[in-house]
Order: C-alpha cells, then sequence, then structure tokens
C-alpha cells in the first residue's frame, strides 16, 4: 500500500552516471529509460540459476540514465540480478538497484523498499524510478541518504512475477538483495566485513516488505543477523483484511484488484478460486489492474464495491482467499522482529486502521521486541508515510552508527504537521 497523496516528487533531472567496472555489463548509453522489465533480458533468469545460493549475483550492470525524481548527480548506479525464494519455497530471481555516492560512508547501507503497489511488473521501482509520467515522491529518501553520504539500494521485492501484497515473497527478495550487495565487493562493500550496518525503511507496501523481512530475519537469512540493525517502518499495514474492508467502495479500491492478483501469482488454489468466482460481464474489467501501475488502477477503481466483482458474498473471508491472505500478508504470523523498530502511524488512517497497528505492536512487545511507537494525530495514510521519516530519520542514522537504542517499548502520541517532511 502507499500515499495516497498526491505529493511533490523530486524534480531534478539528475545523471545516475558511472564508469563501467569490470566484470559488469553496461546499458545502451543512449536510450531515455531503460527496456520495461517485461522486454529487458537482463532481467530473465539465466539457466541453472537455481544452483546458486540464495542473495548470489546472477548478472550485474551500470546505469547511465537520468532519473527525474533522486539527486543522485554525484553517484554511482548499479543493478543486480540475483537469486532468492519464492513464497512457494521456489527458487526465484530477483532484482535490486544500488545507488553509492562519491562520499559514500563505510559500513552503511540503508535498505529502502518502494511502495509500488502494482500486479505488473513494469511498475518495479527499477524501471519505474526512470519514467517521467510517474510520481515517486518517496524517493526524497533516497536524496536525503545520498546527500549524507549513506548508499541506498531498493530492490524489486515483489520479483518478476508482481507478487503484490505477498509479505513472505517481498520480505526473502529483501534479505537476499542485502546479500547481494554485501557480497558484490563494489566500494565501500566488502563481503568480508563483518561491520556493515543495514536499516530497513519504508512506508505502507514498503514497510509491509520491510517488516516481513524482519520477522523472517532469523530462520530465512540467519547471516544478516549481525548486519540488520533496524527498521524505520511509516504507515503501516499490518492487517490486510482489515483493508480490504475498509477501502472498499473508497477512493482507494483500486488497490484490492491489483493485491487479489498480485496474490494469485504465486498461489493457484488462490488463483483459480479467483478466475471461477469472477462475475464473466466484469472480469475484464478486474483483470485489468494487473496491466497498470498504482495510480492508474486507483483512478479506474474509485469509489468502486470491489464485491460487486465476484458471485460469492464477502470473497476475502472464503476459506481459499483468507488462508492466503493469512499465510503471506498478515504482519506478525511469521515471528516477532528482534532488532529496533521506529515505527509511525497516523491515527486518521482512512486505508488501514490504527487499531491493527496498536493491536500488532503490543503483540510484539509482549513478545519481548524493542519498538519506539509514534501515533500521528490527525495524520491520515499518506501524511504518515512521509511525516514519519522526518520524524524517524536521526533514530535511523543512530542506528547505522550502531549507538546504543534503550530497550522495551514506548508509545508516544504526537502532532503531525505538513512542515516535518524531508
Amino acid at each position: 500500500m502507499r500515499n495516497m497523496l498526491s505529493l511533490p516528487a523530486t524534480t531534478a533531472l539528475l545523471l545516475l552516471a558511472a564508469s563501467p567496472a569490470h566484470g559488469l555489463l553496461p546499458l545502451a548509453a543512449r536510450s531515455e529509460v531503460p527496456l520495461p522489465p517485461s522486454t529487458d533480458p537482463f532481467y530473465q533468469p539465466p539457466l541453472n540459476f537455481d544452483a546458486v545460493s540464495p542473495g548470489g549475483i546472477l548478472r550485474n550492470r551500470t546505469l547511465t540514465f537520468i532519473s527525474p525524481y533522486v539527486n543522485a548527480t554525484n553517484a554511482t548506479a548499479h543493478q543486480f540480478l540475483y537469486r532468492t525464494t519464492d513464497s512457494n519455497n521456489l527458487p526465484a530471481v530477483a532484482l535490486t538497484t544500488l545507488l553509492v555516492p562519491f562520499n559514500a560512508q563505510p559500513n552503511k547501507l540503508l535498505s529502502f523498499q518502494f511502495a509500488y503497489d502494482s500486479a505488473s511488473v513494469d511498475c518495479s521501482p527499477s524501471y519505474n524510478l526512470y519514467v517521467p509520467t510517474n510520481d515517486h515522491a518517496e524517493a526524497a529518501v533516497l536524496t536525503q541518504a545520498l546527500a549524507e553520504g549513506i548508499p541506498v539500494s531498493y530492490p524489486d521485492y515483489e520479483g518478476p512475477t508482481a507478487a503484490f501484497t505477498n509479505g513472505v515473497q517481498s520480505g526473502q527478495a529483501v534479505l537476499d538483495s542485502i546479500k547481494a550487495i554485501i557480497s558484490s565487493n563494489i566500494p565501500p562493500f566488502d563481503s568480508k566485513n563483518a561491520d556493515i550496518s543495514v536499516v530497513l525503511a519504508g512506508a505502507s507496501g514498503g514497510a509491509l516488505a520491510s517488516n516481513f523481512a524482519l520477522e523472517l530475519l532469523s530462520s530465512y537469512a540467519p547471516s544478516l543477523t549481525s548486519h540488520i540493525v533496524g527498521a524505520l517502518l511509516t504507515a503501516m499495514v499490518p492487517n490486510v483484511t482489515s483493508i480490504y474492508y475498509t477501502i472498499t467502495g473508497t477512493p482507494n479500491a483500486g488497490l484490492i484488484p491489483s493485491s487479489f492478483l498480485g496474490l494469485a501469482k504465486q498461489n493457484l488454489a488462490f488463483a483459480s478460486y479467483l478466475s471461477h468466482h469472477l462475475v464473466p460481464s466484469s472480469a475484464q474489467s478486474f483483470l485489468a489492474a494487473g496491466t497498470r501501475c498504482v495510480f492508474p488502477n486507483l483512478a479506474a477503481y474509485a469509489n468502486v464495491s470491489i464485491e460487486s466483482y465476484f458471485d460469492v458474498p464477502d470473497f476475502v473471508n472464503q476459506p481459499v482467499p483468507a488462508s492466503v491472505i493469512h499465510n503471506v500478508t498478515e504482519w506478525g504470523a511469521h515471528g516477532t522482529p528482534k532488532v529496533p523498530i521506529f515505527a509511525y502511524k497516523g491515527i486518521a488512517d482512512e486505508l488501514s486502521p490504527v487499531a491493527d497497528s496498536d493491536k500488532l505492536i503490543k503483540q510484539y512487545c509482549n513478545a519481548g521486541a524493542n519498538i519506539n511507537y509514534v501515533r500521528a494525530i490527525g495524520a491520515n495514510h499518506g501524511d504518515a508515510a512521509f511525516l514519519g521519516f522526518t520524524a524517524g530519520w536521526e533514530w535511523l542514522m543512530d542506528r547505522l552508527d550502531r549507538k546504543l537504542v534503550q530497550g522495551g517499548c514506548s508509545t508516544q502520541n504526537v502532532t503531525a504537521t505538513a512542515t516535518s517532511r524531508l
């Protein structure tokens, strides 16, 4: 899920430039944007990729493209296709983009998860961030980090099938993207360096991917437990079922078809159930959500009751959808995060009710989590998505510096102000 406000994106046209390093595959230098993932052979898994361990790099290349959204004039840009694991525990691939400022601080990485919220692979941030017709206000976070000398990675965590809302797929792809970057040996990273500090960050759907990475960290990627030192999560979306009920028939209803189609990508039972219960006369309208990015989908389904597309009542609580939604979307179902978290939530969130986040934080804290939970009075979903980055930025930088953090949980209510954005 993502911010629903029409917020200004970073406006300067800036060059992500790097001289091709030895062993890297340069892109065509004259193109204005890269090829879409659906047609770019770089995104396709090579033969026998499944023999590579999760996090292993399969391909890499430098970028020489202009992005309208990220002030990265003084940075090099790299992309890595890497091995990961999907939600069915099958070998898969994903791609991450790494931006390294020329003044990069050693031993630090911000792993940023965009809320791209689409079941179309051509909406992945590795490509979409270079398309000047799209809105990426979140990219201001990347600009801020680069200005402070922090390398930033942003993975296409939904994978090549664009499995939107599948938290298991997303979390594992995030963790393997970090493995890939650490092992890349692109300065300042050194695979032999045990002191690299990583903080995860994301808003809304990006917070979902980040939080699943935290829940799965110990079981899926224990080698990263010494590296991941914190997470900044804003506009949290812990209960997807609750979100469906909240947004159907509202301006945000377009997130539901994209989510259902994303969940169908890696679950045949869900896909079959969805197919069998779509009303034939409107099925094509529903399926069209899989070809569009988030804002066109919001426009296409604004104020539509999504239940009208199905021939069964209460679709999300039917046994097959309910089981899948619980297993791969619900926060708190895969463990308790063991790293410190700064969580920021709008009390007036119109997409994901604050009570769901309150319940999750209580569950985590009762299990021994370390969370600074900030509830913003008067802030809606989009407000919290961005205000939280400002509120938690100093905390994030302290985590990268490995400063000691007070243990336990704390909750505070604050008054949101429109000026407190990065």
